[in-house]
């Protein structure tokens, strides 16, 4: 409560006179006040110290990059000091989606499984036992729709249903992993500092 204020909001959203509220709702409302006051200075830190923890890693991978030719740094990487006993683990991976065209996918997939006949090869089988999966539940399988890629087949159809797939993946998003990780002697066992950075999100 700031100096002056009279009055606190209650849930229904009704203003309540400092008079009438019970001296241990005051106190425990201005307890919770004040931590939140740390904790949003404690989150803007965060935000901040992980933006500096990003450029460096980041930095250091284009110089990386740049040293062998390359334009795009890996995203993943595992950085250890020179005397093994600090590491900075990267990880990043892309939540991926489909639009509408995976369903047209789907249906020609099913044609050629219908043409070929799904009994005569077990990869087949397995395909159709899928797509029927996805048809029933209406949910998309993205590890199997994904794995359709390393079969070489040549059939017209085929080539056109997972060009589909490939034109249907949109990014949602990105998630991004870091793991810190210490050990006095590099002939100890890594231990893992815990600080859940992967989780902040936001601007200072």
């Amino acid at each position: 409560m700031s100096r002056g204020q009279k009055y606190l909001m209650n849930a229904s959203g009704e203003e309540i006179s400092l008079c009438n509220i019970k001296p241990e709702d005051k106190k425990k409302h201005q307890t919770v006040e004040k931590v939140f006051e740390r904790i949003m200075v404690l989150r803007k830190r965060i935000i901040a110290e992980k933006s500096k923890i990003d450029s460096l890693v980041e930095n250091y991978n284009l110089y990386l990059a740049s040293r062998h030719n390359e334009k795009v740094p890996p995203m993943h990487c595992t950085l250890t000091n020179f005397s093994s006993t600090k590491q900075v683990i990267i990880k990043k991976s892309d939540v991926l989606e489909f639009d509408e065209k995976v369903l047209y996918a789907i249906s020609k997939i099913k044609k050629c499984l219908e043409k070929w006949g799904s009994d005569s090869h077990p990869n087949l089988a397995l395909i159709t036992s899928e797509i029927f999966k996805i048809e029933r539940s209406g949910k998309i399988n993205r590890n199997f729709l994904l794995s359709l890629f390393r079969y070489n087949i040549k059939d017209k159809e085929w080539l056109e249903a997972i060009e589909l797939i490939k034109e249907s993946i949109n990014i949602a998003s990105r998630k991004e992993y870091m793991i810190f990780r210490e050990r006095k002697r590099p002939t100890d066992t890594w231990s893992t500092i815990k600080l859940n950075l992967s989780g902040v999100r936001g601007e200072i």
